[in-house]
Parts: structure tokens; C-alpha cells; sequence
């Protein structure tokens, strides 16, 4: 039996002791409950979840769409773009869960559980999927990005993984096919973008 943990918890912030929020996740709730004990303290407070595969879903898509958001911000799109990119990308990750787990029919993709981690990763400063995704939108190689950041950003893998599941299962994902042209296509990010974010509103 295993617990999973969730964010949003930028390790920058828990070194200085910032209040955070985090989610722990799993089928037993009394092993959930020794995890959140081990966890809580005067700045982590920790809720209960028993969505695992819900949440481990959130937590890999929440790094492709941040990459997205990057690159939306190099090319000159404002925020009022940015919060429909968002609504998109939420809406995908419920195309995937429904798709890959039809069992769990009643989770709220807009509570903390969800949501959080994702707004935390595509908008903060800290983000290192948020700055791949600003590099490839000024114009920087996958490959070169990659070596100029010291930490991984598990985004660049994940839009593979994902892309290739969403083309098997047949799940439209109009945001991940973007980022795997532009990625593993070399596909040009300007033409790429702008088809996308001109037609987000067939996604929403």
C-alpha cells in the first residue's frame, strides 16, 4: 500500500519555513493519516485524498502545461490568454482521467487537491518546467535547454509519454500535441503556438 504526496510545495519556499499546503493521497486512510502526522507541522498543513491515480495524473501533466505557459510568455500572451490556457489544460488532464479512470466519476478538478499545484508550477518564478518552457519560446534548442538548467524538468519527458498515451487511447490533447511538434518534431514554435492559442476556444 502506498501514500502519495502532493503540492504545490516549491522546496524553496518550505527551506524558509512559508506555510504550505500539501495532499496526501491513498487507498488506506489510516496509512495516510501516519503519513500526514509525519508531515504536519507549524508551517505544512496536509489534507486527505484517495484520488492516487487522480493525483499522480495532476502532478505529471501539471509540468507539460507549465512548459506551455513558458513558452506562451516568451512569445508576448498576456495573462488574460494565460488563465484560458489554464481552463484548456485542466480540461485535458479530465479527458485523460476519464479515459484512464473511469472509476472515480466524481472528483472536483477545480478543488485544492488538483488545482493548486498545477497554478503554482505554471505561474511561479521558481518553476523550472515554467523557465524550459521560456527558453523554448525564445527560440532555444530542447537539447540546449536542457543543458543550461542544473535541475531536470520533468516536463520535456512527460510530453512524450503523455502524447504517445493520448495517441493510443485516441484522447484529444490539442496543448500536449503542440509541445511534442514543437519538442521532438522540430516543428516551429512561433507557427505551432499560434495555431494553438488562436484556437483555444474549441477546447474549452
Amino acid at each position: 500500500m502506498i501514500s502519495v504526496v502532493s503540492g504545490p510545495s516549491h522546496a524553496e519556499e518550505v527551506a524558509q519555513s512559508m506555510l504550505t499546503y500539501l495532499t496526501v493521497a491513498s487507498t488506506n486512510k489510516t496509512q495516510a493519516e501516519r503519513v500526514r502526522n509525519m508531515l504536519d507541522c507549524h508551517f505544512i498543513h496536509t489534507c486527505y485524498n484517495n484520488d492516487v491515480l487522480g493525483l499522480e495524473c495532476a502532478a505529471v501533466m501539471k509540468n507539460i502545461y507549465a512548459i506551455a505557459l513558458g513558452v506562451s510568455t516568451s512569445l508576448g500572451y498576456g495573462d488574460n490568454l494565460q488563465a484560458v490556457l489554464i481552463t484548456s489544460a485542466m480540461k485535458e488532464l479530465g479527458a485523460l482521467l476519464e479515459v484512464t479512470d473511469s472509476r472515480t466519476p466524481c472528483r472536483n478538478l477545480a478543488s485544492f487537491t488538483y488545482l493548486a499545484d498545477m497554478l503554482a508550477t505554471c505561474y511561479s518564478k521558481h518553476s523550472r518546467n515554467r523557465t524550459f518552457g521560456e527558453l523554448l519560446g525564445r527560440g532555444y534548442d530542447p537539447q540546449q535547454i536542457r543543458l543550461m538548467q542544473k535541475m531536470v524538468a520533468e516536463g520535456y519527458y512527460a510530453v512524450k509519454a503523455v502524447f504517445e498515451l493520448s495517441h493510443t487511447m485516441k484522447i484529444e490533447m490539442p496543448i500536449v500535441r503542440s509541445l511534442y511538434n514543437v519538442i521532438y518534431k522540430e516543428a516551429g514554435v512561433n507557427r505551432e503556438f499560434h495555431h494553438l492559442l488562436n484556437n483555444l476556444i474549441n477546447n474549452i
